[in-house]
């Protein structure tokens, strides 16, 4: 397995985030948000939706859980294209979350999101 610099990145709609789970951010190289980011406070795999904010923001366990189940970002309570949601990309596992409009290292950016980090990629050609 191969791990993401610095935990892994978090990057807005506009920023490259791979389908291919080989792909991850080295050292040096261009800026890639990280597609396995995972949680260790509640064991899940971090999920996101490009091109929307939080409307509302979930406080309890229940809530999370209602918006990491999300199939259907636009009739979802706590998610929304207004105010700019274009440029934002939604993160959530089930016990936190969070938007973004650009990018963070998870390291240095987001240390609040200290249970959230790269769960590593496979090797491959």
């Amino acid at each position: 397995m191969k791990y993401c610099e610095s935990r892994g990145y978090l990057v807005g709609a506009q920023r490259l985030l791979p389908t291919d789970p080989r792909h991850y951010a080295v050292a040096g190289g261009p800026l890639v948000g990280c597609n396995h980011i995972q949680c260790s406070s509640c064991g899940a795999s971090v999920r996101n939706w490009p091109g929307y904010r939080i409307a509302a923001s979930p406080i309890t366990r229940a809530e999370h859980a209602e918006l990491y189940a999300t199939q259907a970002p636009d009739s979802s309570r706590y998610l929304t294209r207004s105010g700019g949601g274009e440029q934002f990309r939604v993160y959530a596992c089930q016990c936190s979350h969070t938007q973004i409009a650009s990018s963070a290292d998870l390291d240095r950016e987001f240390i609040e999101f200290d249970s959230w980090a790269c769960a590593g990629h496979p090797e491959g050609p």
